[in-house]
This record gives structure tokens, C-alpha cells and sequence, in this order.
């Protein structure tokens, strides 16, 4: 966005919220086709984007919380620092101990400003397993309402802004000055 000048100097474009987030969802794109998995993930994430204009029904919403969780759960798992750790997991004992769960990957990342924005993501990705038949079968007790579009754009909204610390490929100088 452009703003009017002040004291004397040149007109400037300004980054906005919009344009921050749409700039994110295109390095995410960019991103993830780098590498054939990610991309026919992301493939399938804006697929089940899409499958909503015909139905908006929950089974729909849990699809796209699914496949974003599959998308950014790959994509932590080819991060340098998750490599190093499980290839010196592999090196340590014959059984690996790998970590490979999106909360574990969380813990050994070492990509977090605070502890508590690890917590954040570590406690959406327990949601998606808990809630009934998003990435598991769940816990149905712990369901207080069914998922609905405004649990769809939340969660889509709160995922897109992980990716930054998931992807390395992602540059955040660049989103914010693109």
C-alpha cells in the first residue's frame, strides 16, 4: 500500500496484513515445490480448499485441517535441524529414535522465539489428533461442538503463520518486502 510522503521524502508502498499473509501463502507455495512430497501435499491442501464451494460440511472442514497438518508436518521433517537429529539418533542406537510426530519435530526444532509459541503449535497439532476424525480417530468425549468454517479459517490462519519457523525455504524479510 502506498503512503503519502512526509518530510519531504519519496512516496513508499507500505506492507499490509493482506498483503503479508497472501505474500506468506505464496512462499509456502513456492516453498513446498521445491521438493515432489511437499508439492502434491500442498496439491492436496488447496484441493480440499477448493472441495468446499460444493460442501461446506464438517467431514470437508476436518479434510483441509488434515491436509495442512500433513503439509506442514513434512515440511518440518525436512528441516535441517530435524535432519541432523535423526540422523544422530540413527548413528546413537540400532532402534533410531527418530522423532517423526509434528509435537515431537516441535521439541527438537530449535525454531522458536519462546517456549510458549512451541506450546502453541504443539497444543493446535493436539487438537487435530484429538478431535474425532481429523488426524485420528480422537477422543469424542473432548468434542464440545462440530468444526465448522470458522474452525476452517482459524486454524488455516493460525498454520499458515507456523510455516515461517517450519520452512527454512521461507524467507521473512522477503515476505515483509516483497
Amino acid at each position: 500500500r502506498s503512503r503519502r510522503p512526509s518530510f519531504n521524502r519519496r512516496m513508499a508502498i507500505y506492507p499490509t496484513l493482506p498483503g503479508l499473509f497472501t505474500k506468506m501463502l505464496r512462499d509456502l507455495r513456492l516453498s513446498s515445490a521445491q521438493d515432489a512430497a511437499l508439492a502434491e501435499l500442498m496439491v492436496a491442501f488447496e484441493e480440499t480448499i477448493r472441495d468446499l464451494h460444493d460442501e461446506r460440511s464438517p467431514r470437508r472442514v476436518k479434510q483441509c485441517i488434515a491436509a495442512q497438518f500433513n503439509l506442514l508436518e513434512s515440511m518440518l521433517s525436512q528441516h535441517p535441524n530435524i535432519i541432523a537429529y535423526n540422523t544422530a539418533m540413527a548413528r546413537r542406537t540400532p532402534q533410531g529414535r527418530e522423532v517423526n510426530t509434528f509435537g515431537a519435530m516441535c521439541d527438537k526444532a530449535d525454531v522458536w522465539p519462546h517456549k510458549k509459541v512451541m506450546e502453541s503449535a504443539k497444543a493446535i497439532y493436539g487438537f487435530a489428533s484429538d478431535y474425532p476424525g481429523i488426524r485420528h480417530g480422537g477422543t469424542p468425549a473432548n468434542q464440545l461442538r462440530e468444526v465448522d468454517m470458522r474452525d476452517l479459517l482459524s486454524i488455516s490462519v493460525i498454520l499458515t503463520g507456523l510455516s515461517p519457523y517450519l520452512s527454512p525455504s521461507m524467507d521473512p524479510e522477503k515476505i515483509y518486502l516483497d
